[in-house]
């Protein structure tokens, strides 16, 4: 018994999933209509219910022929299933890809009742140049572009029946990249040129060409930057100094000055100027800059001098600055129209300071005590002003020291004329050394027992004192050598 009823019920779903399987209606026809054809054609149904009850036809954007009254309607409506399959479509003139047809059908097919529909895409295409719907719509990165600046900018194209597009640069710049796609970057010239662009959309399905469109970014007020050069000139001078600004192809410029100044060029009308003075005081620099349908005006005050500076000081010392190294003073940059500060060294000669007016001062190993160091700054016309003097303190930092005439007794005696003496040695704290008689102009040389170079001092005095108690325990040698000869002793520090 229960297996006759599985049975039964499987039997009855069977037929069901069947019939599902089975019922169909649809309409067939031509979805693409390209320019130059007609908007008319024929479509067809086709359906396998046997009783219909529903029949409904629904025309988006065109009309259907009525085949029983041959009016033209939007829709059609039965109860029943007409006695033909086929009717006219004529379709309106548009740039259109969201026409349809919507079939709807309900109907018996068996002992059971269906619903069933079909929807059929149509795409239209515009015949050239009879609707403005055919052309792409165009839009731009900005609105307007500064006068005769070079700031890429993108336009964009929308066409929904384009597969691809054909983009042309007309005035005031180049495409750069592709020129086909939907979006294309354009590079403006430096100029007052408007930028415009033209696109047209293409249909593969078609062939076809839309109508070129155009789009223009106009050039706004030039961008015109502040004047650029000294704030100075030197009166009197044979030189002269430049002045500009950015230059913009198609924008005109013109300068114009007060006493003192003086514009050297014969044509004003560029975008620099060459300007010098015939007597001191200041005065205004004026540049009108006159393109893309306005104008701009730029001022720079300028002053003439001649002026002498004023003498720079030291502002920095170092901690220590040790007999025989270099070390770094700085000095203050003194008010006024300054190129350079100098200083120059215990007599020597002139060395600039960097531009942070850093002074990079190197001393000889007998340098000790106070020193001469002299300041002056180079003005702008090149003229020198004053010099001043400032003393800078040479400590001896433990290695050389001046020596006692009683130490100097010591070694007479424990030393030949020309001998070089050390005393004492071995040494724990310090040693003092003899030079013999016939040697001048001496460089005394500390080296290591490897070898190494401990200290170094050029034109030693014929007797002189180091400190060894900064020496490490060990053997050293102690070499001194003129333009003649060269002795080396060696010494120990415990």
């Amino acid at each position: 018994m229960k297996k006759y009823s599985l049975t039964i019920i499987l039997l009855a779903i069977i037929p069901l999933q069947v019939q599902a399987a089975v019922v169909w209606c649809s309409v067939s026809g031509k979805n693409q209509f390209c320019p130059t054809e007609s908007r008319e054609s024929t479509y067809t149904i086709d359906e396998n219910m046997y009783d219909i009850d529903i029949f409904s036809i629904i025309i988006t954007h065109g009309q259907m022929k009525d085949p029983e009254t041959g009016q033209w309607i939007t829709s059609y409506f039965r109860n029943y299933r007409p006695s033909w399959s086929s009717f006219q479509v004529r379709w309106d003139e548009g740039n259109f890809d969201d026409a349809e047809i919507s079939l709807t059908v309900q109907g018996y097919w068996a002992l059971f009742q269906y619903l069933r529909w079909d929807n059929k895409k149509v795409k239209l295409i515009q015949n050239v140049g009879t609707s403005p719907n055919v052309e792409p719509t165009i839009s731009s990165s900005v609105s307007n572009l500064a006068c005769g600046s070079t700031s890429s900018l993108t336009f964009t194209a929308s066409w929904k029946n384009a597969n691809s597009y054909n983009w042309e640069a007309v005035t005031g710049g180049a495409i750069s990249g592709s020129s086909t796609g939907t979006t294309i970057t354009v590079i403006p010239s430096n100029g007052t040129t408007d930028v415009t662009v033209r696109v047209r959309g293409y249909n593969s399905a078609c062939n076809v060409y839309s109508p070129w469109k155009y789009h223009t970014v106009a050039r706004s007020a030039p961008v015109v930057n502040e004047i650029t050069g000294p704030g100075y000139v030197c009166y009197g001078a044979p030189s002269v100094l430049n002045h500009y600004v950015n230059n913009i192809s198609g924008v005109a410029y013109t300068w114009s000055t007060v006493p003192p100044g003086n514009l050297n060029n014969s044509n004003l009308l560029g975008s620099s100027i060459y300007v010098n003075a015939s007597t001191s005081g200041q005065f205004t620099l004026k540049l009108t800059a006159i393109g893309c349908g306005a104008q701009i005006e730029r001022t720079k005050t300028v002053t003439a001098t001649n002026s002498t500076p004023t003498p720079p000081y030291i502002s920095q010392y170092p901690g220590t600055h040790c007999a025989g190294s270099c070390a770094t003073y700085y000095t203050q940059i003194p008010n006024g129209f300054v190129i350079e500060n100098q200083f120059r060294y215990n007599y020597g000669t002139w060395d600039v300071a960097n531009s942070y007016g850093a002074m990079y001062i190197c001393t000889q190993s007998y340098d000790t005590g106070y020193k001469s160091v002299e300041l002056r700054s180079k003005g702008i016309c090149g003229t020198y002003g004053p010099i001043s003097t400032q003393s800078i303190n040479i400590s001896n930092c433990g290695y050389m020291m001046v020596t006692s005439a009683e130490d100097s007794l010591a070694l007479a005696e424990m030393s030949g004329e020309n001998d070089l003496a050390m005393y004492p040695n071995p040494s724990t704290t310090t040693m003092t050394i003899s030079l013999p008689d016939d040697m001048q102009e001496t460089q005394v040389t500390v080296l290591s027992d490897q070898g190494e170079v401990i200290a170094t001092f050029d034109n030693a005095k014929a007797m002189f004192t180091i400190n060894t108690a900064k020496l490490q325990r060990g053997n050293y040698f102690l070499s001194v050598a003129d333009k003649i000869k060269k002795l080396t002793k060696r010494f120990v520090v415990e």
